[in-house]
């Protein structure tokens, strides 16, 4: 199934977001498609009660300022990876 939001872009400006909304043995999951910030690659956010699959990657505070530092939205799996806390 399909619904949509709407959210504010990079300059504050309103658009529509369509996302799907979906079930899994955990609950509700919402997936929203994007587009990686660095490197272009299509991938879509998955929010569930658990969280986003981006939140289960360890980041440190200095990572996380690199990343708002250079990009504004999300990153894909591989590129966020890259910033992960080993």
């Amino acid at each position: 199934m399909f619904n949509g939001c709407t959210r504010a872009d990079a300059h504050g400006r309103s658009n529509f977001v369509k996302v799907e909304i979906g079930w899994s043995r955990s609950g509700p999951v919402v997936k929203r498609p994007g587009t990686c910030e660095s490197c272009g690659q299509a991938f879509a956010c998955e929010l569930s009660l658990t969280g986003c699959w981006c939140s289960h990657i360890e980041l440190s505070d200095a990572a996380r300022a690199r990343i708002r530092a250079k990009h504004a939205g999300c990153l894909c799996p591989a590129c966020l990876r890259q910033y992960e806390t080993p």
